[in-house]
């Protein structure tokens, strides 16, 4: 029996075919793979996303009713049922660790009130040059001194204290020719805008204050105790504890205070609050709101990987 041509091709083609269509289903295969990993990698993104959203919320509603259970304190205890001396109080908010601290504002120095004089000490004790700190502080004078008219803070909606174009918040002094970031970040917990004084009160000046005033450069401690690896921290409960050792009582109550609070969540997510606040006779209002916003981190010690 003779095969036709036809016959003798139709075995081949069938593998032909099988073969294509081999590949084409391998090819999916792998495209279908591909498909589920991004699939599998932008779902583990947005796993990881919102669990750093859940930390950052624990921390920032830690610190935030750390805050208020400082003030709380404060307004109704007194004075002496809370120091107002930078003693640092720490305690456990569910599974979170909160640390609060209140000092006078008055041992600042005013930026918009203090003379040039005191501003130069106070960036020579922060570790600037005398000449560049005569400089520095004569143009924060100049600044500060300029009508409304020359100057654009005008144009940013807030209105300036009478006609002069003061510092509404410290961060403005930023904006002054020479300000570099470093210093500002040095002199920052020293300065202040809200008690329209030329000289702080020397009872509540911290060390840096104080080292302006003396006239001389401030050289911070080596020795200085970690709070955070010592045992109190270990021992904590859902009650304010006052952390390292107990300072003097401070002399002396202005009412006008400052409030840093920061939470720490158990995932390592890391808030910090201040606030400004000035008490009241008035039983109506106990209080009253000077600053509110995001502080920086002051009371927990800075990782290692973040240095």
């Amino acid at each position: 029996m003779i095969r036709t041509k036809q016959a003798m091709w139709k075995p081949y083609t069938l593998a032909r075919q099988r073969g294509l269509a081999l590949v084409v289903v391998l090819w999916a295969a792998v495209l279908l793979a591909l498909i589920a990993g991004g699939v599998t990698r932008v779902s583990r993104a947005d796993l990881n996303l919102a669990r750093n959203l859940e930390e950052s919320t624990r921390a920032e509603l830690a610190a935030d009713s750390a805050l208020r259970t400082a003030i709380y304190m404060i307004v109704n205890g007194g004075p002496e049922a809370w120091n107002i001396d930078g003693t640092v109080y720490a305690w456990r908010f569910g599974d979170a660790e909160v640390r609060v601290r209140v000092t006078d504002e008055l041992g600042r120095i005013d930026i918009n009130a203090a003379p040039a004089d005191l501003l130069s000490a106070l960036f020579v004790a922060a570790g600037t040059v005398p000449g560049d700190a005569t400089g520095l502080a004569e143009a924060v004078e100049e600044f500060r001194n300029q009508d409304v008219e020359d100057t654009d803070i005008a144009d940013t909606g807030r209105p300036p204290r009478g006609a002069e174009a003061r510092f509404a918040l410290t961060d403005e002094l930023q904006r002054v020719p020479g300000m570099s970031q470093v210093l500002y970040n040095r002199i920052a917990p020293a300065i202040t805008v809200y008690t329209a004084r030329a000289s702080p009160k020397i009872e509540a000046a911290s060390p840096l204050v104080l080292a302006a005033i003396e006239g001389r450069e401030f050289v911070e401690p080596e020795d200085v105790e970690d709070i955070a690896a010592s045992d109190e921290t270990q021992a904590l409960d859902d009650r304010p504890a006052a952390l390292g050792e107990p300072a003097e009582p401070a002399k002396g109550f202005s009412g006008l205070l400052r409030v840093e609070a920061e939470g720490l969540s158990a995932g390592g997510s890391h808030f910090a609050r201040e606030a400004v606040i000035v008490l009241s006779r008035r039983k109506a209002l106990a209080y009253r709101l000077r600053l509110w916003r995001r502080g920086a981190r002051a009371l927990f010690p800075v990782p290692e990987d973040a240095r």
